[in-house]
């Protein structure tokens, strides 16, 4: 299936290993440091046994799942819940900007100098706060797909731009639109019509890449810490499509050097056993403490 969790899965990675090495080719130049560049080849091998392990492991299950796949299931569509009760849950995202404003958390390092490293450890449960916020906004996607009403669909529009905007000054990309590749992939999933589907993915790759570029561009202007959040939204727009200050950088090398994640791979594995030695299943007990907000448990150690 095309949205299977396999075909995210491997899709993802071809994006961000192969593909971003190809478009690193089609460049003039590649968009990522020539000492990172060299290593591309550790991080294309990493990549090729990491999915041909996961083609194995879905081997593995093809007997079970051919075994259970011409049984009946019992599948009810979920119930389109009210539109107060989404706008209640989207209220968590300007309530989570505002908290971490105020700690001193909401800007980016490149943004504002003065982040306060002391206090992130409330990160963690803020994420978790701001994430219950996004279910709202997805649930009211999912309302305005089933009752095809003008009005649940602006009410959408208006939290997914609100939801972009609150943290657009802020110079994170994930906070700023982390949001919406899982946005996609549900309305693809669950609308019906192609032409919809079509656009709604068309859209949002659109969407993606302009604000990625746009962020970009944003962290590199200066003096950013001593202007305001009204005069921040307007350097953003002012600098949409322009080089970065101090920078050469066209929008194609931005966005390729955005999505060359496959050059830490690549570093790691080249620097791996020396100086860093294998850790094989070392920590992988505490694992599970991942889901825990860190302030919970101030005596994990620091």
């Amino acid at each position: 299936r095309f949205l299977s969790f396999y075909s995210i899965f491997i899709g993802t990675h071809i994006i961000f290993y192969p593909g971003a090495v190809f478009f690193n080719l089609l460049l003039e130049l590649p968009a990522v440091r020539f000492d990172l560049w060299e290593d591309a080849i550790w991080a294309m091998a990493g990549c090729s046994i990491g999915l041909f392990c996961s083609a194995l492991g879905a081997l593995a299950r093809t007997p079970t799942a051919r075994v259970t796949a011409n049984k009946p299931l019992l599948y009810s569509e979920p119930a389109v819940t009210p539109v107060s009760f989404n706008i209640g849950l989207a209220a968590a995202i300007p309530l989570v900007a505002v908290v971490r404003y105020s700690m001193g958390l909401y800007f980016h390092l490149s943004v504002d100098p003065d982040y306060r490293f002391d206090l992130v450890s409330y990160l963690n449960g803020l994420e978790h706060l701001l994430w219950i916020g996004y279910c709202g906004l997805i649930l009211q996607v999912y309302r305005s797909i089933k009752t095809r009403a003008l009005s649940d669909l602006y009410i959408s529009l208006a939290l997914v731009l609100g939801a972009i905007l609150i943290f657009l000054p802020s110079g994170g990309r994930y906070q700023a639109f982390g949001f919406l590749p899982f946005l996609i992939v549900a309305y693809v999933t669950w609308e019906r019509q192609a032409k919809r589907k079509a656009f709604a993915l068309m859209a949002g790759v659109i969407s993606i890449i302009s604000l990625s570029v746009m962020i970009d561009v944003y962290r590199n202007i200066v003096d950013l810490s001593t202007r305001s959040t009204v005069e921040k939204y307007g350097a953003m727009i002012n600098e949409t499509g322009k080089d970065s200050e101090g920078s050469q950088e066209t929008w194609e090398g931005i966005f390729v050097g955005r999505l060359s994640d496959f050059v830490a791979a690549g570093r790691i594995i080249a620097a791996t056993p020396e100086p860093f030695g294998y850790r094989y299943f070392d920590g992988m007990s505490t694992w599970w403490q991942i889901a825990i907000p860190y302030f919970l448990r101030p005596e994990h150690d620091r």
